[in-house]
C-alpha cells in the first residue's frame, strides 16, 4: 500500500483516525482502514451486549436493595445500642446520686442521734 503523504496545514485539519493512519504508515504500519458500517454478524453482538447491560442493571439495581435494606438494619441497630448507652449512663447517675443521698442521710442520721 502506498504511503500518504501532506503538508502541515493539511495535516492539522485532517481527524484523529486520518492522523493516526498516517503516524503508523511512517513507521511502517500499514494497515486497512475499517468501514463504520455494520456487518450481518454485529446485530446479533448487539443484542448480546444489551441483554448483558441488562442483566448488569438488574444484578445492579438488586445488590443496591440488599445494600439499602443492610444500611436500615445497621442505622437501626446504631441507634439501639446508643439508647442502651444513655440508659446505662443514666442508671449509673442515679446509682451514684442515691449512694451519696444514703451516705448523707447516714451521716445527718448519726449526728442528730449523738
Amino acid at each position: 500500500m502506498p504511503s500518504l503523504t501532506c503538508s502541515e496545514l493539511q495535516y492539522d485539519s485532517l481527524n484523529m483516525n486520518i492522523k493516526l493512519l498516517l503516524e503508523l504508515q511512517s513507521v511502517g504500519v500499514f494497515i486497512e482502514p475499517v468501514p463504520d458500517m455494520l456487518q450481518p454478524d454485529d446485530e446479533g453482538i448487539c443484542e448480546d451486549i444489551n441483554k448483558l447491560e441488562e442483566n448488569y442493571h438488574r444484578q445492579f439495581s438488586k445488590k443496591k436493595g440488599l445494600l439499602d435494606v443492610l444500611l436500615k438494619s445497621a442505622s437501626e441497630t446504631n441507634e439501639l445500642q446508643e439508647k442502651d448507652f444513655e440508659q446505662r449512663a443514666l442508671d449509673k447517675l442515679l446509682v451514684m446520686a442515691y449512694e451519696k443521698y444514703t451516705v448523707i442521710f447516714l451521716a445527718l442520721t448519726i449526728t442528730f442521734c449523738l
